[in-house]
């Protein structure tokens, strides 16, 4: 029994000598399908970088700038205005009107309001003025505006003025209720026409007029500079004396700027 077992391991051993070699050979890696497996392959994709963000300075706080303590308001020294006027009772009147003024404080301004640096007070104001402008009516005959208007003379005004004082002083104009009296002495010049004799001639003009002056600027503004433009409306009653027309009183009234 031995014997049989000694010679079937000895018969396989031999069967195992003799098989080619070739057929235990492992198959080789990286041959020619290998590469181009790894051509096909996509190339790695690497991660794109992520965004740096700046560095954020910290705020550099301003230098405080001391301003000192707050002047003491007034009002300002001369003042502006242009308006257009119209006035009539038989004849018509249309013209502009500039007047250029100095201005006389007679009380203030006073501060009322601390907090906000209101201020009120009176003044008035004195300066000449010039007016230019046309005439219509019964004198020219059915036409309109046939003659010319020139007129120059002084104005004077009275009034309650209030607004706001700037921290050196000056004061942006909110209101300034008046009262005013201009006296001029006039030029009046019709050229003849088909239906118009013409003429000319010289006449004196007294206005007693008053109104308003108002700042453009918002009820919460306290600049002086968003003030500098005032809305300027006023009625007025004109005499005029020393003229071959019909003379006598005419009402008007007149709206423009101030500055």
């Amino acid at each position: 029994m031995r014997c049989v077992l000694v010679i079937g391991l000895w018969s396989a051993s031999a069967a195992l000598a003799q098989t080619p070699e070739a057929e235990f050979v492992m198959p080789a890696f990286g041959g020619p399908d290998a590469g181009q497996a790894e051509a096909l392959a996509p190339p790695p994709v690497s991660p794109p970088p992520m965004p740096v963000a700046p560095l954020e300075s910290a705020p550099v706080p301003a230098p405080e700038v001391s301003r000192g303590p707050a002047k003491d308001p007034r009002w300002a020294r001369a003042t502006l205005s242009a308006v257009g006027l119209l006035s009539g009772w038989r004849n018509l009147y249309a013209g502009v009107e500039v007047s250029l003024a100095a201005v006389f404080p007679l009380s203030g301004p006073q501060v009322v309001d601390g907090a906000q640096r209101k201020v009120e007070g009176w003044l008035s104001t004195v300066g000449a003025d010039v007016l230019g402008g046309r005439i219509s009516g019964p004198l020219c005959d059915g036409s309109d505006f046939c003659g010319d208007r020139w007129a120059f003379g002084a104005s004077a005004r009275v009034g309650h003025a209030s607004g706001y004082a700037a921290h050196d002083g000056s004061v942006g104009l909110r209101r300034f209720w008046f009262g005013g009296l201009t006296a001029q002495a006039g030029y009046v010049s019709v050229p003849p026409a088909p239906l118009v004799a013409g003429a000319r001639w010289f006449e004196g003009v007294f206005r007693l007029k008053g109104g308003v002056e108002a700042s453009t600027a918002g009820p919460l503004t306290r600049s002086p500079r968003a003030a500098v433009v005032l809305v300027q409306a006023f009625v007025f009653a004109e005499l005029i004396v020393f003229a071959p027309v019909p003379r006598g009183f005419q009402l008007g009234a007149a709206v423009g700027v101030g500055f």
